[in-house]
């Protein structure tokens, strides 16, 4: 018996498993649209982080200080990247099916957070890639709720659906007990 003849009783209607794994895996979108909204906000206050791209003046423990205008760069072009990507995810959905639509979400997230990664010392570099990190989450912020809508059961659809939105929230969480922990090390130096 293959996975997709299994099922589950969800509501009274029987549910196939293959429909509740591929809402769940789906979601995952959701969990990198979280984790990426929620690590910049403790990210800024890092001393690491500011050694390498603030570019204020030095502060009394000689790190660089944020100018506002980069620190709301760093954490808006993220935002911005978003809505461009969520205007282009239903284009992409429509023309090259859900499937490859997301998987070209993901890749550019990946590219982003590449860029991100790379980004040794140059502020307007990893402001760059976390635009384009936004541009990927943005077209999976519609991709992936249109694809567990169109296949999940009716039984289970608004689960599965709400099960989106549930991941970005576990996401911020998740980077913010990150970054707490992170926080707690970079005391000990």
């Amino acid at each position: 018996m293959g996975l997709g003849k299994k099922s589950i009783k969800v509501n009274g209607a029987d549910c196939g498993v293959e429909a509740l794994i591929l809402g769940s895996v789906t979601a995952m979108g959701g969990f990198l649209f979280g984790y990426d909204t929620g690590q910049i906000s403790a990210m800024l206050i890092f001393n690491d982080f500011r050694r390498r791209f603030a570019t204020g003046p030095l502060d009394e423990n000689g790190i660089p200080e944020w100018v506002s205008i980069t620190q709301s760069l760093m954490v808006s072009l993220m935002s911005l990247g978003t809505l461009i990507g969520a205007l282009s995810g239903a284009y992409t959905a429509d023309a090259w099916g859900r499937r490859r639509s997301l998987s070209f979400g993901v890749g550019i997230f990946i590219i982003g957070n590449i860029i991100q990664v790379t980004a040794m010392n140059s502020w307007v570099h990893m402001m760059m890639g976390r635009f384009v990190a936004g541009l990927g989450v943005g077209n999976l912020s519609v991709g992936v709720p249109m694809f567990q809508s169109e296949c999940s059961p009716r039984e289970i659809r608004g689960g599965v659906v709400a099960s989106y939105q549930l991941l970005i929230t576990f996401g911020i969480l998740v980077s913010n007990i990150i970054n707490y922990g992170v926080r707690t090390i970079q005391d000990d130096d």
